[in-house]
């Protein structure tokens, strides 16, 4: 059995973003251990924040959906 991925990909952050954007009192120590729990990835607080603050929108830059869930930038 592989070892589960230990980066987050663009698809991946986009569901960090909505599932704290749609809770009031989530934390990020709460997020992160839902990453942990949804994804198997163990993430820094200092990293969830980072992914939190993005303002990026993949949506507009023309990524298709397979390379969203395969692409790590």
């Amino acid at each position: 059995m592989p070892a589960p991925p230990k980066r987050v990909t663009l698809s991946q952050k986009d569901i960090v973003r909505a599932y704290y954007r749609n809770s009031t009192d989530r934390t990020l120590k709460d997020t992160c251990a839902w990453v942990m729990h949804e994804f198997g990835i163990t993430l820094n607080r200092s990293t969830v924040s980072r992914i939190l603050q993005c303002t990026r929108d993949y949506s507009e830059a023309n990524i298709d959906a397979a390379t969203m869930l395969s692409r790590y930038n």
